[in-house]
């Protein structure tokens, strides 16, 4: 704390989140090093990339391999913190963003003589027109830095979702204890009979000795102990939950073992195998026929766990509950069997095993097999129970490392942003009105001559005052009414936070916020009319649906990212518009406490009573609720639309793997996110209508209205001259008004007021007509300060110094 002990209030506030801002990007460019050259890379060597192109220019590097549950949690809390990191980032940038647009007492004294007013102690873009290009130029390019953060960072690291495909075998009791010996299935001689088209599964002869020998072995060793081995038991109905919906991720389990028996096996202690030449009705060129063999049949299954069209024709079901189309042949007058037109056979459960077509009940397990192929004796058989390998599919966590560059890159420049901002607003000599307190405390201490005599200005005088008037050759004036001079105190209009807002703000605000809203609503609209509520998952989830459109299709990663995180950029324009609601009506509930009690101000540089002020308006207590509803929001949102990456492992040896990425929606992510939204959306609206507490003067942040508000009438006034004043120029009464020249005297008191605990109300008595004029003003706790009343005339020091000189003639 040494080195900082120069700076206080938001200056050493600055300082730490710089210092913050530059470990986080030491912290992102040390995370990118570590994937580029200590990580291991996501080699696509033996991956077949499926659909969109999923390229990245510098590679993606595996941070975590292995099981997807874990892989699942751990995905959720990296971008949890992502967010967390982000916003704390973004939310620095708004911080050195609104200290770059408040203004200095020259800059507000400047447009003062103009005719103009700045606000303080809010970001306004109003402020521009008076601020030097510098600053204007490091606001842009916070902001436009901003941008490419909301757009990739979230896509940073990527899950990809495995699932395994599966192998099949079907056979008797014998296979579980040894008794295959590497023959070819009863039915795959039928399989070799077929043209290549009429095969069941497009990987070729799925029964190949080399893929099926390490899988028998693997169940012998392991089913021998079951505890220690990773083939498991399971009953039918659990074998189908399990095995029949192609929709599902297979991510836990792999192949698949089936016990059956000859139907007429009632006590299942005859079914040792059997022999092709007792099975199947067409032996013609078919070996090993009197062979006994415990294999009946095998296939092979891919899970892409994808849903529709989504899962192409991949994904196939053991026994399919839909009714099948089913072809007849019949024989033309050559002797010739030819294929009929495909009609629908009101037959569910069609179950196509190495090109025969069986049904398959699910329920009880029994097996009508293809008459085509079987003879009547094996026409039914009976599946008795199943064993299931267990075998995690390996799902991982990927660094995409260019879009972690882009990133590394943003926050560098941010870096030199907030220390460029240091050297000009911390450890320069501009000492810019900050908060709604430095501002009181610069008016006391060196009253504005512009704005004197109109004590009782309000935002709400301002807005109705007319536009500007030619005044004298090469100037313009502004035709101000009841402005300068006595005005009688009314306190008829109600006095509520959203007063505090200019209109031009409520409206902008609720447009951009409204439409915004408007287009989610109509996402969902069509979100829930491709995918229902009760079918979606909230989290990245394989039965999402796909984001369909053409131009999407082979788009780089970087694009696809952009695209999946442009509602996070959307929400984050809705939040400054937001922030700056809440920002507004906040200070003027800390403008409004002044006339309840006598306050300290919150300054930069603290002086006397004052205190300091680490933050530049938002308390705390409501910046803190505000930015966790920031990091809920931008995570809910990131599961609205994201990046899908998945890899099926094929059923059989090597296990190479497809990649498919991807965009896909969750229409329960953005139900639920616009549902918050829109809770978050109305709270201003409600807050807008709380009653703020006090008598005093709606400020909005109104430079003009909070000078006006700080003539303190000093007891050591010297000497009066007369000067023209542009901004209270109202009649031939009022067109010059008296100036005082400051003395020394007169300053230390002004000074010292300031940094004292002051309040603000009636300081002298007026009366119902002008015979008597008041004053309201900041007072000290030795001046009796009293709430203003209604009816009574009030205006500013210069009329009440000219009706004391009238009574001392008079007297």
């Amino acid at each position: 704390m040494g080195c900082f002990s120069r700076f206080s209030g938001w200056k050493l506030t600055a300082v730490y989140l710089t210092i913050l801002v530059s470990t986080l990007t030491t912290l992102l460019f040390v995370t990118l090093f570590v994937s580029l050259f200590a990580l291991k890379s996501d080699d696509e060597e033996d991956a077949f990339t499926n659909g969109r192109d999923a390229g990245d220019a510098l590679g993606q590097s595996v941070l975590y391999k292995g099981n997807c549950d874990t892989t699942a949690k751990a995905n959720l809390w990296i971008h949890l913190l992502i967010n967390i990191v982000s916003t704390g980032i973004l939310a620095s940038s708004n911080f050195f963003m609104q200290g770059l647009v408040a203004p200095t007492r020259a800059e507000v004294d400047a447009a003062h003589r103009s005719g103009h007013w700045l606000e303080i102690g809010v970001q306004s873009l109003k402020n521009f027109r008076f601020l030097g290009w510098r600053k204007v130029l490091f606001w842009s390019l916070f902001s436009m830095s901003s941008v490419p953060l909301h757009l990739v960072f979230n896509g940073c690291v990527l899950e990809s979702k495995g699932t395994n495909g599966f192998t099949v075998m079907i056979g008797s009791e014998k296979i579980t204890q040894g008794g295959w010996k590497g023959l070819p299935s009863i039915t795959a001689a039928f399989y070799d009979t077929l043209n290549y088209s009429d095969r069941s599964q497009g990987d070729g002869n799925p029964e190949s000795l080399e893929k099926l020998k390490p899988i028998n072995d693997s169940f012998v060793v392991n089913s021998v102990n079951a505890t220690k081995g990773t083939w498991f038991e399971i009953d039918l109905r659990t074998c189908m939950d399990r095995y029949n919906n192609p929709e599902q991720a297979l991510t836990h389990w792999r192949h698949l073992m089936m016990i059956i028996y000859d139907y007429d096996d009632i006590y299942r202690n005859k079914t040792v195998g059997w022999k092709r030449a007792d099975v199947l009705m067409n032996t013609t060129n078919t070996t090993d026929l009197n062979v006994m063999n415990p294999l009946w049949t095998v296939d092979t299954f891919t899970r892409t766990g994808r849903t529709g069209e989504a899962s192409g024709n991949t994904n196939q079901y053991l026994s399919d509950p839909q009714p099948s189309y089913l072809t007849y042949t019949y024989s033309d007058r050559f002797g010739n069997t030819q294929n009929g037109e495909p009609y629908i056979m009101n037959m569910y459960g069609m179950w196509v095993m190495q090109g025969t077509r069986n049904v398959f009940d699910a329920q009880s397990g029994a097996i009508i097999t293809d008459p085509r192929v079987f003879k009547n004796k094996y026409r039914v058989m009976q599946v008795d129970r199943c064993y299931s390998e267990k075998y995690e599919a390996p799902c991982r966590l990927s660094i995409a490392n260019s879009l972690l560059l882009i990133v590394c890159i943003m926050c560098l420049f941010k870096t030199f942003l907030c220390v460029l901002v240091l050297k000009l607003r911390v450890w320069g000599n501009e000492n810019p009105l900050m908060t709604p307190g430095d501002a009181i405390a610069s008016f006391i201490s060196r009253p504005d001559e512009e704005t004197r005599g109109m004590c009782t200005l309000t935002m709400e005088d301002l807005r109705k005052t007319a536009k500007p008037t030619s005044t004298r050759l090469g100037e313009t004036g502004q035709n101000y009414k009841w402005l300068q001079g006595p005005r009688q105190w009314q306190n008829n209009s109600p006095r509520k936070f959203g007063k505090a807002v200019p209109r031009n703000i409520w409206v902008l605000s609720s447009l951009l916020i409204g439409c915004s809203l408007i287009v989610a609503s109509v996402m969902l609209s069509i979100a829930i009319q491709g995918q229902s509520l009760s079918n979606s998952k909230f989290m990245h989830a394989p039965q999402n649906e796909d984001v369909k459109d053409d131009h999407l299709d082979n788009l780089p990663l970087i694009s696809l990212t952009m695209v999946a995180n442009t509602p996070q950029l959307i929400l984050s324009i809705c939040y400054l518009a937001y922030n700056g609601l809440f920002t507004r009506m906040l200070a003027e509930f800390e403008w409004s406490k002044y006339s309840v009690e006598f306050r300290s101000l919150r300054v930069t540089e603290p002086r006397g009573s004052q205190n300091a002020t680490y933050r530049l308006q938002l308390p705390y207590r409501f910046s803190i609720p505000l930015i966790i509803i920031s990091i809920a929001l931008h995570w809910i949102y990131s599961n609205c639309i994201y990046v899908s990456n998945y890899e099926a492992y094929a059923p059989g040896y090597p296990y190479n793997r497809t990649v498919t990425v991807g965009l896909q929606f969750s229409s329960k992510a953005i139900l639920v996110g616009l549902l918050v939204s829109i809770g978050v959306a109305i709270t201003p609206l409600f807050l807008a209508f709380v009653k703020l507490p006090g008598v005093m003067v709606i400020a909005g942040a109104n430079s003009a209205v909070i000078s006006a508000a700080c003539h303190y009438p000093s007891t050591k006034l010297k000497s009066l001259s007369r000067a023209t004043s542009k901004l209270s120029m109202r009649s031939n009464e009022y067109d010059s008004m008296s100036a005082r020249l400051i003395g020394d005297e007169e300053v230390e008191e002004l000074r010292d007021v300031s940094r004292r605990k002051i309040k603000w109300g009636r300081m002298s008595m007026g009366k119902s007509d002008e015979s008597s004029v008041g004053h309201l003003g900041f007072g000290t706790e030795e001046l009796d300060i009293e709430k203003p009343v209604e009816g009574e005339y009030y205006s500013g020091v210069k009329d009440v110094y000219d009706e004391g000189l009238r009574r001392m003639r008079v007297l």
